[in-house]
């Protein structure tokens, strides 16, 4: 199961940009043990569509953006604005 970003990843015509992500896709087992735990896992290995191990590491970053909680209480929206630089704007 790939995501949308996933399809787009390795594309020349995309700039991957924003925050490493989890690598996980959400597909988990969960099992109830004794004593009333629980234990989640992922039984997949999770692959890009170009072969790249995705679980436990993402989809790699072109450009990493760190939005801060000043950038937040300001209003500003790092992301948005690194995305206009990386389109030539």
């Amino acid at each position: 199961m790939w995501s949308f970003s996933q399809f787009l990843y390795g594309d020349d015509n995309v700039t991957v940009l924003g925050q490493q992500s989890a690598g996980t896709n959400g597909s988990i087992t969960q099992v109830k043990l004794p004593g009333g735990f629980t234990m989640l896992f992922t039984g997949m290995q999770l692959l890009n569509p170009d072969g790249t191990t995705l679980h436990g590491v993402g989809i790699p970053l072109d450009i990493e953006v760190k939005p801060t909680a000043a950038d937040f209480g300001a209003g500003i929206d790092p992301e948005l604005k690194q995305e206009i630089i990386a389109l030539g704007g």
